[in-house]
């Protein structure tokens, strides 16, 4: 069993009332809130999945192996480069297509002898470029530490001249006086503040808690005799722990109207207070489910490179034709290296290569 929709927990009008309480509106816009955001976590967890799987199984092998094609490309224009009498035209034409096909695929990391061709024919060393683009983090790193320590001095200039300042005032007794009078009152006042706060969190938490020990009181497996019963039971009490766990009110009470504790006349008639504090769970609920899909949602993107105006949804079947693709490049890197292995000729896969 799945804890299933909570469209039957919206509180309705009853006979006495014409119209649903400020509290029960928002109760009702809240749930409604919460499941559609459950619904689109679900959806945008299953399009990320189904995303890594395609990129990993479809899309990804594609791109190394048009790495180690274009690998085997640049060794192979190499040798047989170097069976043949050039000119500088032909030396600028393959120097040229060496870049094309490593330009992408080499770095630092890359194997020594790639990296030497490619400093022979295009006169670029990647060791270098890599060195210098380190170097110009790292001074990235210095200059927004030079930064911060300029910010901190002039923040204790200012708080010397605030200090100084504060001397001077403090040459007047009454006006101390009163400050200090003042500075009390506000110290209390926010103390009251968060005994109040300290005291709603409790109430909320015994709401909580009260709805939980009635599900468990009714699931405990321990008390049931019939096998089959005992482990719908026992896994029914492990949806109630994780929902209680996780502050999921949501859950709890939608599991309380599946198992006949409550129905909405339950719930329009629960007290303002008691109304209240499930308000403040839901909403921290609410706002929770909105960060968790901001946080996924981004981290997807960032990943994978996706623009934040490209639908995640879409982008599966987007990365299965790219994959294609890619699968129809491997085809013609195999062909043209197959011709240069063969013929041994460069003019061939000068031509091949449209050169």
């Amino acid at each position: 069993m799945t804890m299933s929709s909570s469209t039957h927990l919206n509180i309705s009008a009853s006979k006495q009332e014409n119209a649903l309480s400020k509290e029960q509106k928002r109760f009702n816009t809240l749930i409604g809130k919460i499941e559609q955001y459950k619904q689109t976590l679900a959806a945008l967890k299953t399009d990320i999945t189904a995303f890594e799987i395609v990129f990993a199984h479809e899309y990804y092998p594609q791109v190394q192996a048009i790495d180690a094609l274009k690998a085997q490309l640049i060794k192979q224009i190499d040798q047989a480069a170097g069976q043949t009498k050039l000119n500088k035209r032909l030396e600028k034409i393959i120097g040229r297509l060496i870049f094309d096909l490593g330009r992408e695929m080499l770095d630092a990391d890359s194997e020594p002898a790639l990296k030497a061709i490619f400093l022979y024919w295009c006169d670029i060393d990647l060791d270098q470029e890599h060195a210098a683009e380190k170097a110009r983090a790292e001074q990235g790193l210095r200059d927004d530490a030079t930064n911060a320590t300029d910010i901190a001095d002039t923040g204790q200039r200012g708080q010397s001249h605030f200090a100084e300042g504060n001397a001077e005032e403090s040459a007047d007794d009454a006006a101390t006086a009163a400050e200090n009078a003042r500075q009390e009152h506000a110290r209390r006042r926010q103390a009251a503040k968060q005994a109040r706060i300290a005291q709603q969190e409790k109430a909320v938490s015994l709401s909580i808690r009260e709805v939980y020990r009635k599900l468990a009181s009714m699931l405990h497996p321990d008390r049931e005799q019939d096998e089959q019963k005992r482990s719908e039971k026992n896994t029914l009490m492990q949806e109630v722990n994780a929902a209680y766990e996780a502050r999921d009110l949501l859950s709890l009470l939608e599991m309380q109207r599946r198992l006949e504790q409550i129905d909405p006349q339950h719930l329009a008639s629960l007290s303002k207070e008691k109304l209240q504090h499930y308000l403040q769970v839901l909403a921290e609920q609410e706002k929770e489910l909105r960060a968790e899909i901001q946080f996924e949602t981004n981290t997807f993107r960032q990943r994978f490179g996706i623009g934040n105006h490209d639908k995640i949804s879409v982008q599966v079947n987007q990365l299965k034709k790219e994959a294609k693709t890619l699968q129809k490049m491997v085809s013609a890197l195999e062909r043209d290296l197959l011709i240069l292995q063969k013929t041994g000729d460069i003019s061939v896969m000068l031509s091949a290569f449209g050169y």
